[in-house]
């Protein structure tokens, strides 16, 4: 049985936990979700899903700038240190991405089902598309950290996984 105590063993898990609770709780007090909906809340949520993009884009930076640290560091415990940052930095932009993309997706559904103003049935299907390969990616990025599979072909697959996000997120903004 899953339980809170389960959930926040270890700090990070905490980190997560207390921010994902935070944002849910930002969204039920402020009432985004409330009928007739104001144009600082869609601008609000159509900033978190371009943020969310433009953190997918300072992720792939961040892999680079671990990749080129790697061939020029020899030293062994300065590679740890760098290793356990760069891997933290990764974890936590990666949930950055998710969460943001998550309140978009759920705010523009919401919108979808009491509409305001139309909103286009392709955009929706790529915008689910795109939150799908999202949990994806974060699941199989989990897999990779934990070593769960063959390390080799899960971390294939996430990387395919997020090269193909990103595709349907240029698709995605290409229907607005």
């Amino acid at each position: 049985m899953l339980t809170i105590s389960h959930l926040t063993k270890g700090l990070y898990r905490k980190i997560i936990l207390f921010s994902t609770l935070t944002v849910m709780l930002y969204i039920a007090i402020s009432g985004i979700f409330s009928i007739p909906l104001n144009q600082t809340t869609i601008n609000m949520a159509t900033k978190a899903g371009g943020l969310s993009f433009y953190t997918i884009g300072a992720l792939f930076l961040l892999s680079v700038l671990k990749a080129t640290f790697f061939e020029f560091v020899n030293n062994s415990a300065v590679r740890s240190t760098g290793q356990t940052i760069f891997r933290f930095l990764h974890k936590f932009l990666g949930w950055l991405i998710f969460l943001l993309a998550l309140y978009h997706s759920l705010f523009f559904m919401y919108y979808y089902i009491y509409p305001i103003e139309e909103i286009s049935v392709l955009i929706i299907i790529t915008g689910l598309c795109a939150l799908i390969c999202s949990v994806f990616v974060i699941l199989s990025g989990k897999n990779a950290i934990f070593k769960n599979l063959n390390f080799e072909s899960v971390y294939f697959k996430h990387v395919f996984a997020s090269i193909v996000l990103i595709l349907l997120i240029i698709i995605h903004l290409n229907f607005l």
